[in-house]
């Protein structure tokens, strides 16, 4: 296996994406060749939460075979219910997201190294939603972090857009006391709630700026096509 062939070179971090990483039975494995072989301290496991049984049980895995590694986990939930379930393009996926991430946060009190969040891709389909969402999160869900990021791409849904600027400043604004509750929970620092709520603010700011550039391609492409 490739994994094996790998130089021993130290590194801290390793980000593994998919596809869906836990369709892998190998999964814990492959991590612990990291773990001992270069040494990480911790891994980002995305995960689309479907396969609730199968992320317990490997993740479980996966912490007793490297027991001091720290595991963060992102769990997707594009909005409500029946919204999140339209968009995935499953149905219950909402409701299995949910199960898995109440199974994850049982595990947890096993082994405090994990760490579970929730991120949502916004977009024109669930702008609406997602101050409902994250008020669900956090007032349903025992998870340390809620994320928000921009729908990219081509999505094969043609009907689907990114927000607009204003949208976004909207959002994020309104989202940002969420950015400090989870902080706290995480008992950040005074220091690092600074850094990173700047960090945060630059991010969004930055986002804005590229969904003006945006727009203002699309209305020329848009005028140039009526013949305007």
């Amino acid at each position: 296996m490739l994994v094996y062939n790998l130089k021993r070179i130290p590194f801290s971090r390793l980000l593994i994406s998919g596809g869906e990483p836990f369709l892998r039975n190998d999964l814990p494995g492959i991590i612990n060749v990291f773990y001992y072989q270069n040494k990480i301290s911790d891994i980002h496991l995305p995960t689309n939460g479907l396969l609730t049984k199968k992320i317990y049980k490997k993740t479980r895995e996966i912490f007793e075979k490297c027991p001091n590694l720290k595991v963060r986990m992102s769990l997707p939930l594009d909005g409500m219910e029946k919204t999140n379930d339209i968009l995935k393009g499953v149905k219950s996926a909402f409701k299995s997201t949910i199960n898995t991430a109440n199974c994850l946060y049982k595990l947890k009190q096993s082994y405090p190294n994990l760490t579970i969040g929730i991120n949502t891709v916004v977009s024109n389909a669930n702008c609406s939603e997602i101050k409902d969402l994250f008020v669900y999160v956090k007032r349903d869900l025992n998870m340390d972090y809620h994320g928000l990021d921009l729908i990219r791409g081509e999505p094969k849904d043609k009907t689907l857009r990114p927000v607009t600027a204003e949208q976004w400043q909207e959002l994020t604004k309104h989202l940002s006391p969420y950015q400090k509750y989870y902080m706290v929970k995480n008992n950040a620092s005074v220091l690092k709630q600074y850094f990173t709520s700047s960090f945060y603010r630059y991010i969004y700011k930055w986002y804005g700026r590229g969904l003006n550039k945006r727009h203002g391609h699309l209305n020329a492409s848009q005028a140039d096509q009526s013949g305007s």
